[in-house]
């Protein structure tokens, strides 16, 4: 009797190892595909975020006549614009 009850514990303790291995295997997947929507949230949020700031400055390129500085200047505008733009809390 004792013998079955140790064997029966051995296999109860091996049942509950596994289960909380399934469990956590479980759970970091999770965590990686939650890791995953956000890169790609905030890779497309840069995408958009450079797309307007390259219009913005297209369009202030064909309304004026430009010198070298002037351009630099455009580009150091438009650079500092965007480290200063807050992300989308979307």
């Amino acid at each position: 009797i004792v013998e079955q009850g140790r064997r029966d514990a051995e296999r109860v303790g091996r049942e509950m190892i596994d289960k909380a291995k399934d469990e956590a295997a479980a759970e970091q997947q999770r965590a990686l595909q939650q890791i995953d929507n956000a890169t790609s949230a905030a890779l497309e949020e840069l995408a958009e975020k450079g797309a307007d700031l390259a219009v913005d400055l297209a369009g202030r390129i064909v309304h004026a006549e430009l010198k070298s500085d002037d351009h630099a200047g455009l580009i150091a505008q438009a650079v500092g614009r965007f480290a200063d733009t807050p992300p989308n809390r979307n």
